[in-house]
């Protein structure tokens, strides 16, 4: 499971992004995950925001399983994690 996203730094009410863009050096922090992924082991990538997140290149690599949305969550979130992450396929 890998996380990413943005933050209250990033946006929030009155303040946009400007772009799609994982915001920092996340963009070249997940292209390295999914250059060095193991075929065996696939990803789960969990994204953290208030809106869309371009991440492209996730969506289109073999070795990604899911992309979960979780927009800001809330107290429940982790366990909701959880219980995802134990379903079967």
């Amino acid at each position: 499971m890998r996380t990413a996203g943005t933050g209250q730094a990033n946006e929030h009410e009155e303040h946009d992004r400007k772009n799609f863009n994982l915001p920092g050096q996340q963009p070249e922090l997940l292209a390295d995950v999914l250059a060095n992924a193991r075929p065996q082991v696939p990803i789960v990538l969990v994204l953290f925001s208030a809106g869309p997140l371009n991440v492209s290149s996730a969506d289109s690599a073999d070795s990604v399983l899911a992309i979960l949305q979780c927009t800001f969550p809330a107290q429940m979130a982790g366990l909701a994690l959880y219980e995802v992450s134990l379903i079967e396929s």
